[in-house]
């Protein structure tokens, strides 16, 4: 890893699974860049461009991708995302477009301009989409469509690009912040899913557990879908949802949810 990744740029690196990975970076002898919001929580020893990412300011995305294809780093890793828990009719056009701006459009925009380079290097991209992009949550649409897009245009790359390794990272639960920042709900039968985003802070795996497979995986130089977290989501879900009837395998979902 050491000798193979020299400059590293991820999105989403003041916190989560992008905060772990920018620190198992450094500890590896990389230079890492970190593009988010704010400059508080982005690890000791990181670069930090200041970005909001979901922002669509003309001329700030425009010095933003200056500043990467200068770069011409080896790998990349958009780990950026966030989401709201709220019913359908709750959604504005407002949210819509920051949420695919942020999940969508932005990943989108930096691949572009930072493909000559990782082509070049013979390097590697990593875009973190989500199981939810298979197994959507109630109350989050806007998370489940736009992780489900990045997914899909992740998996488009792979085809079009074989020479370079490109990586669709979907983790399971894990424990971040994300839970916690997302507004809950109570209403009716649903509230089961606010009790299972719950579940996360306390139940699930940290972000180690995405650290560990996503370097395993680079490693092997090989392009596809990687599931981490825990096997049940990972593995078991997955496989009974290809494999089962789809009429029992909506039934165990919304139970899963209700547990």
């Amino acid at each position: 890893m050491r000798s193979r990744f020299q400059k590293v740029l991820i999105t989403g690196g003041s916190s989560g699974i992008g905060q772990a990975l920018t620190a198992a970076f450094i500890k590896e002898g990389a230079s890492v860049v970190v593009i988010s919001r704010r400059a508080e929580g982005v690890p000791a020893g990181a670069v930090h461009w200041q970005q909001d990412l979901a922002d669509e300011n003309g001329s700030a995305w425009e010095n933003l991708e200056k500043k990467i294809a200068r770069e011409d780093f080896d790998l990349v890793i958009n780990a950026a995302g966030g989401g709201e828990c709220i019913s359908f009719d709750e959604i504005t056009p407002e949210m819509a477009r920051k949420a695919w701006g942020l999940m969508v459009e932005a990943p989108r925009r930096i691949c572009a301009v930072a493909l000559p380079g990782l082509l070049k290097n013979k390097g590697a991209l990593v875009n973190v989409s989500s199981m939810a992009a298979d197994f959507p949550l109630p109350y989050m649409a806007l998370y489940n469509s736009s992780k489900a897009a990045l997914s899909a245009l992740t998996q488009s790359m792979i085809d079009e690009y074989p020479s370079l390794q490109i990586i669709d990272l979907k983790p399971g639960d894990i424990r971040t912040g994300f839970a916690k920042n997302a507004p809950m709900t109570e209403e009716k039968v649903w509230s089961a899913t606010s009790k299972h985003l719950k579940k996360m802070i306390d139940g699930a795996p940290g972000p180690e557990v995405v650290v560990k497979g996503l370097m395993r995986a680079l490693r092997k130089r090989k392009s596809g879908v990687l599931r981490l977290g825990e096997f049940f989501q990972t593995v078991i879900m997955p496989l009974g949802a290809r494999l089962g009837p789809s009429k029992i395998v909506h039934a165990v979902r919304r139970a899963y949810l209700k547990r």
